[in-house]
């Protein structure tokens, strides 16, 4: 009876969390979804969304910083100030593990890549502006630290050939001294941040959530240079 009744209170808060997202968060208005119809976006469509990010990303760290101050009580102003992130990393997690399973159980029916990918992040979907906006925030808590790193596309030949789910998508990449200067041996390190919140979102229950921070310790490697050191 408990568990039915911890559910049906997770599904409620749920449902209550979308609709705020509906009525009051700013659509992350990318011009393409990733995919269409199983159909993987153009060339150009994929800069056209990279365009958007650059440009966009100080709204939408303002927008996320916002909401995040109203419902998770965490400031992310110093952080972005130039601050060491852990507190504010602890408190995304603690929060991520309160709310995420609530999320995910209100709407089932979006926590599916299939859906992600093909989202214009609007209407029932605007979750996926909630996370787009967390992923840039993470990312941007590395580029503070690591400006060596960039946002850009996942252009990999290989991960083309692979059918990855980041090809032609924005992922934090760092370009090898030897890559960058045309030597295509040593292929750049890509951080697919995005995804990292979304399988947070989809699977929310897994048990490794509750020992392990895995988005402070993708920001803390990364601010570290351990993505780099490897070269």
């Amino acid at each position: 009876m408990w568990s039915w009744l911890t559910r049906k209170t997770e599904r409620s808060e749920g449902q209550a969390l979308l609709q705020r997202l509906r009525e009051r968060y700013p659509v992350y208005a990318a011009p393409h979804a990733y995919r269409r119809d199983g159909q993987l976006l153009s060339l150009a469509q994929a800069q056209e969304n990279l365009e958007y990010l650059r440009t966009q990303r100080p709204t939408r760290l303002g927008i996320v910083g916002d909401f995040l101050h109203t419902e998770a009580g965490v400031d992310v102003a110093v952080a972005l100030a130039g601050a060491e992130p852990a507190a504010l990393l602890d408190g995304l997690h603690r929060w991520s593990l309160r709310v995420f399973p609530a999320l995910q159980k209100a709407a089932p029916q979006l926590a599916r890549d299939e859906v992600w990918l093909a989202s214009d992040r609007r209407g029932p979907e605007i979750v996926y502006s909630l996370l787009m906006d967390l992923a840039l925030l993470l990312g941007e808590l590395i580029l503070i630290r690591r400006p060596a790193f960039q946002w850009a596309l996942d252009l990999d030949e290989g991960n083309l050939l692979d059918g990855m789910d980041s090809v032609r998508r924005p992922v934090l990449q760092f370009l090898p001294t030897s890559t960058a200067a045309g030597d295509a041996s040593m292929p750049p390190v890509q951080l697919d941040v995005e995804a990292l919140v979304v399988h947070r979102y989809r699977e929310p229950d897994s048990p490794s959530l509750q020992w392990m921070n895995g988005w402070a310790q993708l920001v803390q490697d990364a601010r570290s240079g351990a993505y780099e050191r490897v070269f």
